[in-house]
């Protein structure tokens, strides 16, 4: 049985890889979010971000190969953008490991412990990216007891949308 597309001789070209040899243009979303950061650079307004309250036993060392297996994965996330001649392209890099800032709290009483968390939290939220580097994601581990931690997960918009980063959180 035919579908309608082929019917229509309306066959959609193949998919074919691009290679990653060349200069590989922005598309119209990324120009913008690009431009942007042009005009204001070291703005968090186009930071995405989540915290996560995670309970019990963490493996540290598990979390952190997950992180880099995801960014190995998803290409945005190791992209950098750089201009040539004033004309921004994206220069996708190869995998290398990505650092997972750890913090331990567990030492801070009470509500100035809360205090700090936000203060961390909110320090590595606003921080700036570097779009001529890679990665477009950054994150945080903040120990506050023994068994409790805040995950804190920041990639900027040019890499991804709330989409993308709830795909990245279900992995």
């Amino acid at each position: 049985e035919k579908s309608l597309q082929d019917a229509q001789g309306l066959k959609p070209p193949p998919l074919v890889r691009v290679s990653r040899e060349k200069e590989l243009p922005l598309s119209f979303a990324q120009q913008r979010l690009w431009f942007l950061d042009q005009l204001e650079q070291g703005s968090s307004f186009y930071h995405i971000s989540r915290a996560f309250r995670l309970c019990g036993e963490l493996n540290v060392t598990a979390l952190s190969r997950a992180i880099n297996e995801i960014v190995r994965r998803h290409e945005p996330l190791r992209t950098s953008f750089v201009a040539v001649d004033g004309t921004p392209y994206q220069k996708i890099e190869e995998p290398r490991p990505v650092a997972v800032d750890a913090f331990d709290l567990r030492q801070v009483a009470g509500n100035d412990r809360d205090d700090e968390v936000r203060r961390l939290a909110g320090m590595r939220i606003r921080e700036a990216f570097d779009l001529s580097r890679t990665p477009q994601l950054r994150t945080a581990l903040i120990r506050t007891a023994d068994e409790e931690w805040v995950f804190v997960v920041t990639i900027h918009h040019i890499a991804g949308d709330a989409w993308s980063l709830s795909i990245l959180f279900r992995e």
